[in-house]
């Protein structure tokens, strides 16, 4: 049942990033919508408005392929591999950014980084603090041969050659 709950914590994570993707595209579509529709009352359509209402479309367009990639949580590729093929990991470790607004720290964002054998990288963003650690501890379960922590060795190691990182 632990590894289901890590499971869940994968899906949450990713519905999160879903629904943040989802508002900042819907207001890239209303700003493009105000743009046209300014240009429409005023029945002028002035080289500005056209320049805000394409760089507000086309933001809105791109930010919503990325979310149409988080459309079906099961498809994504990191909760797929943790998922179906965990053996294909051979190092993860997590990370964390601190957001400072004038030298203050208004938030911490903190997120698990795994590394295939193939050479790509996937990231799990938008975690709470307290579900880092079980995550982390779902992985170390399902794949026993990776590599856990970042270090500039275990970097340098990988970078040469993925699979020289599976102890087995």
């Amino acid at each position: 049942m632990a590894a289901e709950d890590g499971l869940e914590v994968i899906a949450d994570s990713l519905r999160r990033v879903r629904t943040g993707l989802a508002c900042f595209a819907g207001g890239c579509w209303l700003a493009g919508a105000i743009a046209l529709g300014v240009g429409i009352a005023q029945q002028k359509v002035t080289p500005m408005l056209i320049g805000l209402g394409g760089a507000a479309g086309g933001a809105g367009l791109l930010t919503t392929g990325f979310l149409l990639h988080y459309a079906r949580i099961q498809s994504v590729p990191i909760y797929r591999v943790i998922r179906d093929t965990p053996e294909e990991i051979v190092w993860f470790y997590e990370g964390s950014t601190r957001n400072r607004v004038d030298g203050v720290q208004v938030s911490t964002e903190r997120w698990v980084v795994v590394h295939l054998r193939n050479g790509k990288g996937l990231q799990l963003r938008s975690l709470h603090p307290a579900a880092v650690q079980s995550v982390l501890d779902m992985i170390r379960q399902r794949s026993p041969q990776a590599v856990f922590g970042y270090s500039e060795a275990v970097a340098q190691q990988y970078l040469q050659d993925p699979n020289s990182l599976i102890h087995l």
